[in-house]
Formats: C-alpha cells, sequence, structure tokens
C-alpha cells in the first residue's frame, strides 16, 4: 500500500500556489514605500489575475471561490504569497533534481561507468530528493500554522473530495 503522505504534501503544496494565485497581486515596492509611505492604499488595489480560475492539474480543487470561502486575512494572505514563493524555489529544484535523475540514466547506461561514479550520482540524487521532500513537508507545516484550524481543516476536507473522484 502506497503512503499518502506525498500525495497529502503535494496536495498541500497546491493548495498553497492556487491560494497564493488566486489572491491579488502583491504591491509593488518602491523606493517611497521603503520610507514607509504609500503602503496603507495597496492592499485595496483590484487585480484581474485574482479574479481568474486557477488553472493546472489540480486546479480545480482550489477555485477562487473556495479559495475565498476560507475567510483569510490580509496578513494570511500575505504569508501565503511568500510560502509560494518558497514553493516556487522547490519546483526549481525539482527539475534540477530531474537532471541528475536523468545523469544516473545515462551512467547506468554507458558501458565504461564505474559502479564509484554510479553510487556517488545515486547518492547526490538521493540527498538532494531527501531534502526537497524535507523542505516541502516543512512548507505544509508552515500552511498549517498559516491557516486557522478551520480553515486547515476545510482544504483537507477538499482534498478528501477529490481523492475520492
Amino acid at each position: 500500500m502506497r503512503s499518502l503522505l506525498p500525495q497529502s504534501v503535494l496536495s498541500m503544496l497546491l493548495l498553497i500556489a492556487a491560494v497564493a494565485y488566486a489572491q491579488p497581486e502583491p504591491p509593488r515596492f518602491t523606493a517611497r514605500d521603503q520610507e514607509g509611505r504609500g503602503l496603507e492604499n495597496r492592499e485595496r488595489r483590484p487585480s484581474v489575475r485574482g479574479q481568474q480560475p486557477a488553472v493546472g492539474k489540480h486546479g480545480g480543487r482550489f477555485t477562487p471561490e473556495f479559495i475565498k470561502s476560507l475567510d483569510l486575512t490580509a496578513q494570511q494572505r500575505r504569508e501565503l504569497l511568500t510560502l509560494r514563493e518558497e514553493q516556487r524555489k522547490l519546483w526549481q529544484e525539482r527539475a534540477e533534481i530531474e537532471a541528475d535523475r536523468r545523469e544516473l540514466r545515462q551512467l547506468l547506461k554507458k558501458q565504461g561507468a564505474s559502479h564509484a561514479d554510479i553510487l556517488e550520482q545515486f547518492d547526490k540524487v538521493q540527498a538532494e530528493d531527501a531534502e526537497l521532500q524535507r523542505r516541502r513537508l516543512k512548507n505544509v507545516l508552515r500552511l498549517r500554522e498559516i491557516l486557522t484550524p478551520q480553515q486547515f481543516r476545510k482544504v483537507q476536507e477538499r482534498l478528501e473530495e477529490f481523492r475520492e473522484q
């Protein structure tokens, strides 16, 4: 039986992306903002991007309507946007790990590759993957800290609905 942890982690990370996507675009900071002026009006600006539906493989799970039903505070939205940036970094790192996996497959196909080289590449991929999984789990834990217990429970229920389909 497969563990549900990787699926849960992935689903939570997709929620982060969907929540952040469904929110108004973050403010653009200028030198004036750094001086502490002009920030108060930036939260209220409407965003066309925030009105678009979530897209992608799992986009239907966390529609803008669902995100709105979570009744997120401005602080939660800001924290989720920060978390989304971390998630983007993880996606980039995942692509790098995939490149290392391809290199491992090439080494396995190569007639002259030494066992030491193959094992070294394998260890590298395993270590990178373990670190990626750890950081993804930390993001889910951070999501749990950002959302209220009721909001988090609502997200979990939504994920269960989609697993059953």
